[in-house]
């Protein structure tokens, strides 16, 4: 008597590599998102290394990594863009005031 054994894969997780390219792009010009950025699209190439070797949760763990990784660039550049977008708008603003006071206007 043989026992049959399932050869059946798992499905392969999403690899998450087109929101990883989106916050590494959105990330350029801020340091800490731009390496956070680059740590998700490494994590988002091991999805598939790990699950071409047949480590299965390797490769879930690389893909929710990214996945992470990739969310919270997005958020701090995002955040990091507004609050220096606020700023040069105020920093100007007071400028522009004080020119116009000093010049009698």
């Amino acid at each position: 008597m043989t026992q049959v054994t399932s050869n059946t894969q798992p499905v392969m997780p999403k690899s998450r590599m087109a929101i990883s390219i989106v916050s590494l792009v959105l990330g350029i010009g801020f340091l800490v998102p731009l390496i956070l950025s680059i740590f998700a699209v490494v994590n988002s190439n091991k999805v598939a290394t790990a699950y071409s070797y047949q480590q299965y949760e390797e490769a879930n763990k690389a893909s929710k990594n990214a996945k992470l990784l990739s969310i919270i660039s997005l958020v701090w550049s995002t955040l990091a863009k507004i609050s220096l977008s606020i700023f040069i708008l105020v920093y100007y603003f007071v400028i522009l005031g004080a020119s116009l006071v000093c010049a009698g206007l």
